[in-house]
Formats: structure tokens, sequence, C-alpha cells
């Protein structure tokens, strides 16, 4: 390996590693630019939306002078449980995605050596972690499905036993089998 080849070798994780502090810094500060731009707007959104609570507050009391009533309804997390699966299942997904892209950062980050080697395997650890709960989690869940199902299954087996017995209960004849001495004796007889 030449002498050429060690610099390259050296040199483009270096560049690479500052550009990345750099676009860092920079993505900070505009950050910070944009926070201390908006302050002036919050407070002027602030103020509107108390005028403008203020000014519906009469209209409340009059409403309930008049003889109106308020209806309160339940929000979407409460009416649609499957909604709520989804937003889990979609904060599950995200969790997982930031992991595997900071793990894949970390490992970059490799190339730089110093403390990166032990920020890489607290982050693969915390993915092995995160596996492993939602395996469990998603195990767990499948085996409470198949409990329902099994219950499920068994009502409706009783029902349906319930309801033959019902209709046949009467008119079946029930045969029993005799003891094995009866038999026997018959037989040998």
């Amino acid at each position: 390996m030449g002498v050429r080849t060690a610099r390259t070798v050296v040199l483009v994780p270096l560049i690479a590693g500052l550009a990345v502090l750099w676009f860092t810094v920079i993505a900070w500060a505009t950050r910070d630019g944009r926070d201390a731009a908006n302050d002036g707007r919050s407070i002027d959104k602030y103020s509107n939306a108390m005028r403008v609570l203020s000014r519906r507050a009469p209209a409340r009391h009059a409403a309930s002078q008049a003889g109106g009533r308020y209806i309160v309804t339940p929000g979407t997390r409460v009416t649609d449980p499957a909604r709520t699966r989804t937003t889990a299942l979609d904060r599950r997904r995200t969790m997982l995605r930031r992991l595997v892209i900071a793990s894949g950062v970390s490992f970059a980050g490799l190339l730089l050596g110093g403390p990166w080697v032990w920020i890489h395997l607290t982050i693969d650890a915390g993915l092995v972690g995160y596996v492993v709960f939602l395996r469990r989690s998603t195990l767990a869940a499948a085996e409470a499905a198949r409990a329902q199902r099994r219950v499920a299954l068994a009502e409706r087996e009783a029902a349906h036993r319930a309801a033959y017995d019902a209709a046949h209960g009467a008119t079946a004849t029930v045969l029993s089998m005799p003891e094995p001495d009866e038999r026997r004796r018959a037989v040998n007889d």
C-alpha cells in the first residue's frame, strides 16, 4: 500500500466527519434563528387567541340562557380503536427506523475512532433490545388472539350442543354399554 493510498484512507473519513460536523453546526444555527424569529409571532398569536376567546365568552353565556345545549363527543381514540393500533404501529416502525439509522451513522462514525465504538455498541444494544421487545409483544398479542378464538369456539360449541340437546333431547334414546362382566357372560353362555 502506497503512501498516497494511506493518506486517502485517513483523509476521506476525516473530511466526511468534518462535513457532518459543519452540517450539524449550520443546522443548529438555522433552527435557533427560526426559533428566535417565531418568538415574536407566538406572542402575537397568543394575544390574538385571547382576544378571540374573550369575544366568544358572552356568546356562550347567551346560548346557555337561550336554552342551547352542548354535546360532548369522544375523540377518535375512544371511538376507533383500530386507528389507535395503527398509530402505535406507526410509532413502533418510526422508532425502529430511527434506531437502524442511528446504528448506521454510529457505524460510519467508527471510521473516525474515539468514543464512536462505545456509542455504536450502546445504540446496537438498544436496537437489539427493541427488536426483542417487538418480538415478545407480537408473540403475546398472537397468543391473546389465539386464546380469544379458543374461548369463542368453546362458546359456539356449547351453544350448538345446547341447541342440539334442546331439539333432540326428548326423542333421543340413550343406550349404555353393558359392563365388561355382563358382555363376557353373554358371549360365553
